[in-house]
């Protein structure tokens, strides 16, 4: 994906541009700015997302339960009581396996427990069984079980090689995301700001679509 960007890159003739993102976008635009770091004037990133195991175990083994128990619940519901120990490594294992529509069920569970964190309110309205694509969340998942196909903490370890600009969009009540991940990448950056949002995870929340519009106009207009 990196390399996509690159040829991207390449083929508009661009010696350098803003990188903005979200969630596994935040993740991307580190990744590809550590690998191209010349190319990267500043960066716009939101929901941080870095792709560590503990970032992963947090949404996968429900550290956020205390908070959303009702969400949790529900997915152990829809898990095996054998596997409520691991229950993202039943239903990763039916995501990726042969069988279509185990892979339809478990990706369904999986995508509506995690959806359902995703707003600071209660917005989230579960899609229709047979309506639904799994395609997103096979994706999801490959990523996921493949740890982002980086490293552990690749990206903590290597962000004080970032210097250019980088603004911090983080949501102060983040279940998909833990807000600490950002806290921590801010003090790793040798030239970031962090700027907390009454907000959850999704950028469509008020606080996070105006702070992350805000930040990207003040930039076109300082040009």
């Amino acid at each position: 994906m990196l390399d996509d960007i690159e040829k991207i890159a390449e083929h508009l003739k661009l010696d350098g541009f803003i990188v903005a993102g979200g969630s596994w976008g935040s993740c991307l635009a580190l990744a590809y700015a550590l690998k191209h770091p010349r190319r990267v004037k500043a960066m716009v990133l939101r929901g941080i997302f870095t792709g560590s195991q503990s970032e992963i175990d947090w949404l996968n083994n429900g550290y956020y339960q205390k908070i959303f128990p009702d969400v949790w619940a529900e997915y152990l519901r829809q898990t095996p009581k054998a596997h409520h120990g691991d229950p993202s490594k039943y239903h990763f294992a039916r995501i990726l396996g042969a069988n279509e529509q185990a892979a339809k069920e478990s990706a369904y569970a999986y995508d509506n427990f995690e959806a359902a964190l995703l707003c600071l309110d209660d917005r989230f309205m579960p899609e229709k069984f047979e309506n639904y694509d799994p395609a997103g969340t096979k994706i999801e998942a490959h990523y996921l079980v493949n740890r982002c196909f980086m490293p552990d903490r690749f990206i903590m370890d290597n962000a004080h090689k970032l210097t250019m600009p980088i603004w911090l969009i983080q949501g102060r009540y983040d279940m998909v995301c833990p807000p600490v991940t950002a806290y921590e990448l801010n003090q790793k950056l040798p030239n970031s700001q962090l700027i907390w949002t009454v907000a959850g995870h999704n950028g469509s929340d008020r606080s996070n679509h105006d702070v992350n519009r805000t930040v990207l106009l003040q930039m076109v207009t300082a040009k």
